[in-house]
């Protein structure tokens, strides 16, 4: 699983100014995450974790300091084999609601 994360907004772009706990599964993944601290502010990022799914991927994110953030959420399935290389290069793009408190996939 990967998270994408980028903090856009002036109000947080300092340091200390959005700071964040994810969860996976239960098990907290980054705790007292802050984006500008990490990378600076206007910048992406991608953090991956391992997850063995039961069917669902829990993921919650703990208010600490602003609202927590994530721009994009990638689940990639090891058990499906590598596309040949004939096969068709679609992109499909999503766009989906997130409640900032709890994303279940």
């Amino acid at each position: 699983m990967r998270l994408y994360f980028s903090n856009g907004y002036s109000g947080t772009a300092s340091p200390g100014q959005r700071v964040f706990d994810v969860t996976l599964d239960g098990s907290k993944v980054l705790d007292d995450y802050d984006i500008a601290a990490d990378v600076g502010s206007q910048v992406g990022t991608m953090k991956e974790f391992t997850v063995t799914s039961d069917g669902n991927v829990d993921i919650d994110f703990s208010h600490e300091v602003e609202n927590p953030l994530v721009n994009g959420i990638e689940v990639i399935d090891n058990d499906v084999p590598a596309p040949s290389g004939s096969a068709d290069d679609t992109v499909i793009d999503r766009s989906t609601y997130v409640n900032p408190w709890q994303y279940s996939a």
